[in-house]
């Protein structure tokens, strides 16, 4: 894992240590379920739950090792009438759902 004193392999390698010492594992596990059952509010923007998203997405592990299952946990977070478009967007990848929401917005 550690290449030499104070050097890494990877960023993964990097973001393993960092999490083992600076995040105990009862909190890991508290972040994943967090993200496991995160959903957009009633009056939350999109953007404001893609930060949220972003953010606990580092804790989701094996969850949304594929961009599908990160695309489908986003979609099934946003409210319904938002859902909508991210279905009707053809949208790949949670960001890019983001940039068509906020050009319907605008079209709308």
């Amino acid at each position: 894992m550690i290449a030499a004193e104070g050097e890494f392999e990877s960023w993964d390698a990097f973001k393993t240590k960092f999490y083992q010492q600076y995040f105990p594992h009862a909190v890991m596990k508290r972040l994943r379920k967090e993200f496991m059952n995160l959903r957009q509010g009633v009056d939350e923007t999109v953007m404001s739950y893609r930060n949220k998203y972003g953010y606990l997405r580092q804790f989701a592990g094996d969850l949304v090792k594929e961009d599908a299952d990160d695309v489908y946990h986003f979609g099934d977070g946003l409210r319904p009438d938002i859902g909508f478009y991210m279905v009707s967007s053809g949208a790949k990848t949670q960001e890019r759902f983001s940039s068509v929401h906020l050009l319907t917005r605008f079209i709308i």
